[in-house]
């Protein structure tokens, strides 16, 4: 039985068609005896349709992390990868290498700035007390402390950070080959009264 389920789960993860997919979800699920049922209701219509689709993607995400595992949130996981980037920098001889290497690690560092950023704190001073606490540490920024972040309950989806890593070294890769970019520059907002 286990094997059938277990053939049935690498089938998801091949099939192209997302109907077929999804059926093939819902038969490892009923096969492992797992059932939920989400009720979801609204004042109106269109909150309703809006609840639904919030309970469309959470159940998505809860699949995702179950089928792919967790990693420490907050961006925490591609912190970790750094060290070792900047490791393989120091050791290649070729200055292209060491500066791609160099750009990676950086970029790694952009959800936990982002993050930051977005919290209201200064990202360059909460970085390196970050940095100081050791793998695994992010900010809590609830409680405006640095936490183990997988103690803490903290998590991102593997397969989602996976994804975003993937895209990101594409799109870079993409850059990289052709001959011109086009980057629009951001206005200067100034108020005239």
């Amino acid at each position: 039985m286990r094997a059938y389920v277990n053939r049935l789960r690498a089938a998801v993860d091949t099939i192209e068609d997302q109907e077929a997919r999804t059926k093939l979800r819902e038969r490892v699920g009923k096969l492992l005896g797992g059932t939920a049922v989400l009720w979801v209701g609204g004042i109106s219509d269109s909150d309703v349709t809006a609840r639904k689709e919030v309970a469309q993607r959470t159940t998505e995400a809860v699949r995702a992390a179950i089928g792919k595992g967790v990693l420490p949130g907050g961006g925490v996981a591609l912190l970790t990868c750094r060290n070792t980037l900047k490791q393989m920098a120091q050791e290649t001889e070729d200055e292209h290498e060491r500066m791609a290497y160099r750009i990676l690690a950086r970029a790694l560092e952009e959800t936990t700035r982002t993050i930051l950023h977005n919290a209201g704190y200064e990202a360059a001073g909460m970085m390196d007390e970050i940095e100081r606490h050791g793998p695994g540490h992010g900010l809590d920024v609830r409680s405006g402390t640095i936490v183990d972040m997988a103690e803490a309950g903290i998590l991102d989806s593997a397969g989602v950070v996976l994804g975003a890593v993937h895209e990101a070294v594409a799109s870079a890769a993409l850059a990289l080959t052709v001959d011109v970019l086009v980057h629009k520059k951001k206005p200067e907002f100034t108020f005239e009264p």
